[in-house]
């Protein structure tokens, strides 16, 4: 879906709505850019001829946010009538897209100080992970003391 040249018609109708900027085609063939009021040299509304409104890149606020996040997609698939990831997503002007949303999990956990090389740390333990235990951060050289007194309740997204 490409953008057409319109027959300029006025300020107020074609320019001012256009939230992405507009090309005008001037009476002697140049094209300007104009946009939110800034525009190449000076030119009169006399000497315009068309205006080509420029259209915003569709999903682009999605796009944006999925390249600086690289947060999940997912895209409706009408013909199935449900959402599936799109790890790779095509942008596709009609298509709908969504944020996957996180996964939530309360975790248990207990943080712990502990010495190393003259200087003072804090060490996590997990109340479910197989990893270091209470135990075992007990036994640790260099275990201090526990930062709390019992486990404490964080939900974290996975």
């Amino acid at each position: 879906m490409s953008a057409k040249w319109e027959k300029f018609e006025s300020f107020e109708k074609q320019i001012k709505p256009a939230e992405d900027g507009v090309t005008l085609k001037l009476k002697d063939g140049r094209e300007v850019k104009y946009d939110r009021g800034v525009v190449d040299g000076s030119i009169f509304a006399a000497d315009v001829t068309h205006v080509l409104a420029h259209r915003p890149l569709p999903h682009a606020e999605m796009r944006a946010e999925h390249a600086r996040t690289g947060r999940e997609v997912e895209k409706y698939d009408g013909i199935e009538c449900q959402w599936f990831d799109d790890l790779r997503p095509d942008w596709i002007p009609f298509d709908r897209y969504r944020f996957k949303e996180p996964r939530r999990e309360k975790v248990y956990y207990r943080e712990f100080f502990y010495r190393y090389e003259g200087k003072i740390f804090i060490g996590v333990v997990n109340k479910d992970s197989p990893g270091l235990t209470e135990v075992g951060a007990e036994k640790m050289q260099g275990f201090v003391e526990w930062r709390h007194s019992g486990w404490k309740e964080s939900i974290i997204c996975v």
